[in-house]
C-alpha cells in the first residue's frame, strides 16, 4: 500500500520528485452535480482534504467501501482484543512510546486459542480471516504516510511492521492527536509545493496512492 508515498516521504521531496507528477487536467467537480441537477457540487479542494483525511485513517477503506458495520470492521475488533489477551493495555503502549510488543505468530496464537480466525460477513454470512486481515494491514509499512506520523512522534521503529497494525496506529494518533496533524499538514503542504493550485492533478496522485481496500 500507498508505495508512492514512501518515495515521498524518503527522500523529503528532493529535486528528482517531479517525475512523481501525474498529467494535469483543469479542476473539475469530484461529486454531485449533472446538468440541472439542483445539489452542489464539493469544491476539488475539498475533495482532497477529504482523500488526505482517508490516508492518515488507520481503519480507512479506499473508495465508497463503508467500513461502519462491515466484515472489516468486525475483524479490526476482534485483533484489538490480542492486547488485552497478552495484558497489555493498548492507550498505555500508546503513550508511552512503546513499539507495539506483538507479533503476527502471537496474533494467530491469538486467533486460534479464541476461535476467532474466521469472522462472518454481516452482509452476506460469508467467512473472512482475521489473520490474513492482519496481513494486509501491516503491509502499510513503512511505505505509508503513517511512517510520517511515526516519525514526529519519535522513539518508535517505523521499520517495525508491527508497528502498523491498525489498532495500534489507532491508539497512537489518538495520544498523540498534535503530531498526527503536524505530519499531515507536512504531506498537504509539500502536495501545494508540487501541484500548486492544480487541485484535480493532486487529487488524481492521492486516488492512487488509496491501495489498501478490500480486494
Amino acid at each position: 500500500m500507498l508505495l508512492a508515498i514512501g518515495s515521498l516521504a524518503g527522500c523529503k521531496f528532493e529535486p528528482q520528485i517531479p517525475t512523481l507528477l501525474f498529467p494535469t487536467a483543469p479542476p473539475q467537480p469530484f461529486s454531485g452535480l449533472a446538468p440541472g441537477g439542483g445539489q452542489v457540487a464539493e469544491r476539488p479542494e475539498d475533495a482532497v482534504d477529504k482523500l488526505i483525511d482517508e490516508l492518515f485513517d488507520p481503519f480507512n477503506l479506499p473508495g465508497d467501501e463503508p467500513y461502519e458495520g462491515s466484515v472489516y470492521q468486525q475483524m479490526d475488533r476482534v485483533l484489538s482484543g490480542a492486547y488485552a489477551y497478552y495484558g497489555h493495555d493498548l492507550a498505555e503502549l500508546a503513550r508511552n512510546r512503546q513499539d507495539n510488543p506483538l507479533t503476527e505468530q502471537m496474533f494467530f496464537d491469538y486467533l486460534v486459542k479464541t476461535g476467532r480466525i474466521y469472522v462472518p460477513d454481516p452482509a452476506t454470512g460469508d467467512q473472512f480471516s482475521s489473520y490474513e486481515w492482519l496481513q494486509r494491514r501491516l503491509g502499510t509499512g513503512s511505505a505509508g504516510v503513517y511512517s510520517l506520523v511515526l516519525d514526529e512522534i519519535g522513539d518508535l521503529d517505523k521499520n517495525n511492521p508491527m508497528n502498523y497494525e491498525a489498532n495500534y496506529l489507532a491508539a497512537l494518533f489518538t495520544a498523540y492527536l498534535w503530531e498526527a496533524s503536524r505530519a499531515r499538514q507536512w504531506f498537504h503542504d509539500q502536495l501545494i509545493s508540487l501541484y500548486g493550485v492544480d487541485s484535480a492533478a493532486m487529487y488524481e496522485y492521492l486516488a492512487k496512492l488509496d491501495l489498501l481496500g478490500p480486494e
